[in-house]
């Protein structure tokens, strides 16, 4: 998709690595980003292949648009908590339920995990 900005978690550096559409290839370092309107994007033939063979190569982004990305740690108190992880499903689902997320308006990306914003 090339018109939109995507980031994902770093499993190696635990930073989230970000990809503004606007940089085409380059890549940005952050401890955290601010990202509008957001969806999953999930590579399923990727997803089942890193399944089969036990590894954990990059197939899961979150899509939209970045509205800030910076170092340091923001406040995630009180905000509910996004996570994905291959060996358990195909889809990024809130932590508390268990219920797929399908995207918001706002999420803040840190840690390993995406946590929604209620505007």
């Amino acid at each position: 998709m090339s018109g939109v900005d995507w980031v994902h978690h770093n499993l190696t550096t635990k930073r989230v690595i970000c990809r503004r559409a606007a940089a085409r290839k380059t890549r940005e370092s952050h401890g955290f980003a601010i990202v509008d309107n957001a969806t999953p994007n999930v590579s399923i033939p990727s997803r089942e292949r890193n399944v089969r063979n036990g590894s954990r190569d990059v197939h899961a982004r979150i899509d939209g648009a970045i509205r800030a990305a910076d170092d340091g740690q923001p406040d995630t108190k009180g905000l509910r908590r996004i996570t994905y992880n291959p060996f358990r499903s195909a889809l990024f689902h809130y932590s508390d339920d268990g219920q797929e997320w399908k995207g918001s308006a706002r999420v803040i990306v840190t840690g390993g995990y995406a946590y929604e914003v209620k505007k």
